[in-house]
């Protein structure tokens, strides 16, 4: 789920584009062949970032800080793959 929604979702901007998982993946795909990807959401704490970082994350990024780490989908992934090794 996204935080926001695009405006128009056929024709993302630069920024909604950027955040993509395919911006991210592509590269990625050309060099390895994953058995399982699984995407999740992460934590941001403004704390453990570099004085200058804090004020470029607020105003580019607009990422609110806070932990949107979902452990237990995280664990129901991974043990999925155990069985996707041995294929």
């Amino acid at each position: 789920k996204l935080p926001k929604a695009p405006k128009n979702p056929a024709r993302l901007g630069i920024k909604e584009n950027y955040s993509t998982p395919k911006n991210y993946l592509t590269p990625i795909l050309k060099l390895v062949k994953p058995v399982s990807i699984g995407i999740f959401g992460g934590s941001l704490q403004y704390f453990s970032m570099k004085w200058w970082q804090v004020p470029f994350v607020l105003l580019a990024i607009q990422a609110a800080p806070g932990d949107k780490r979902n452990w237990k989908a995280i664990s129901e992934w991974a043990s999925q793959l155990t069985g996707k090794f041995a294929e």
